[in-house]
């Protein structure tokens, strides 16, 4: 059996399937900005309590949308190379049996690699530390989705000729598309973005 028979194989495809989704999804969210969305940051102990001290140290520093296709993509190394050593040796039920078992653990630990991997990424994401440094109230942007509502919006806003992009919202009453000139007006500690208006 050759590698791709054993990628859309049992085990192996519990895993790689999700990952081939999250990675076209991560490549689609970094060329538009639209599905960053879908996986919002997640808080490990107000969302689930005790949750955060069953994962690794820093891996709910980095937003899912990066995050969870680098877990999917060791918990797929790692299967792949589970079904190289034991399809050889198992077959039928006993096959199917090790490879269910063989998932709990590949995903757990693919949580500790891609932490290990992502974790000198995670100051890039310190929302903390990003506002801290530069104040954009005032500051004239250009949006950069395709539309801006309540809840979702970006701009790029360029200083010193460097451009840097925001999340925004703006009134229910406003319409703002894609390539509006705006202005942000206001930083919301709550939702941790920008409030602005048409320029």
């Amino acid at each position: 059996m050759d590698v791709w028979q054993m990628i859309f194989a049992f085990p192996v495809i519990m895993t790689a399937v999700p990952f081939f989704i999250l990675f076209i999804l991560l490549l689609l969210s970094v060329l538009t900005g639209f599905f960053g969305e879908i996986f919002p940051d997640m808080d490990a102990e107000a969302e689930v309590p005790g949750l955060k001290l069953l994962l690794p140290i820093g891996i709910t520093r980095v937003p899912l949308m990066i995050s969870l296709p680098v877990i999917f993509f060791f918990a797929t190394a790692m299967l792949l190379a589970f079904s190289f050593i034991v399809s050889p040796l198992l077959t039928g039920v006993l096959f199917y049996s090790a490879g269910t078992v063989a998932i709990f653990p590949s995903c757990y630990i693919s949580l500790y690699l891609a932490s290990w991997v992502l974790r000198p990424l995670a100051p890039l994401f310190d929302s903390n530390r990003i506002y801290a440094r530069v104040n954009y109230i005032g500051m004239t942007g250009r949006v950069r989705t395709g539309s801006v509502n309540e809840s979702f919006g970006e701009v790029v806003v360029t200083r010193d000729g460097i451009e840097n992009q925001i999340d925004v919202y703006c009134d229910a009453s406003e319409e703002l598309r894609y390539g509006d000139e705006v202005r942000i007006l206001n930083f919301n500690d709550a939702t941790r973005r920008h409030f602005i208006t048409r320029q």
